[in-house]
């Protein structure tokens, strides 16, 4: 749903930028409640970088520090 919404703000206001910020799950916790999370994020990531013209990606280990 976020990346339809950030296609068509691009495609209605296409003179402006668009900064996103992102948080990746962590790296190596086997935890994680869904199993194809990093496949999503990754598909995510290749989403933003066409829609988006700046893209902030921040870990979340790096947060709870």
């Amino acid at each position: 749903m976020g990346s339809y919404m950030l296609e068509a703000l691009n495609d209605r206001y296409s003179k402006k930028l668009v900064q996103t910020y992102s948080v990746f799950p962590n790296d190596g916790e086997s935890n994680s409640d869904v199993v194809v999370q990093p496949y999503n994020s990754i598909l995510t990531l290749k989403r933003l970088t066409l829609e988006a013209d700046c893209v902030v990606v921040l870990d979340n280990n790096a947060l709870n520090r």
